[in-house]
């Protein structure tokens, strides 16, 4: 088995089980209507995000470190 595989398979399994004891696949927001727009979590991974000055960038980032 591939690296590759061994990464899909190991993610699938975590997706399935998250979804079969009714847990969010990733970090979640606390922001309902977000969270929602984006499936239920954010994928696990690197995200990047943008916007004008005061539109809120660093008070979702310390929100979704925080729960």
């Amino acid at each position: 088995m591939s690296a590759h595989s061994a990464e899909f398979e190991t993610e699938a399994s975590r997706a399935h089980d998250a979804h079969r004891n009714g847990r969010p696949g990733g970090p979640v927001t606390s922001f309902r209507i977000f969270d929602t727009a984006l499936g239920g979590a954010i994928q696990q991974g690197i995200h990047v995000y943008h916007g004008g000055p005061g539109t809120g960038k660093t008070a979702l980032v310390l929100q979704i470190a925080a729960t």
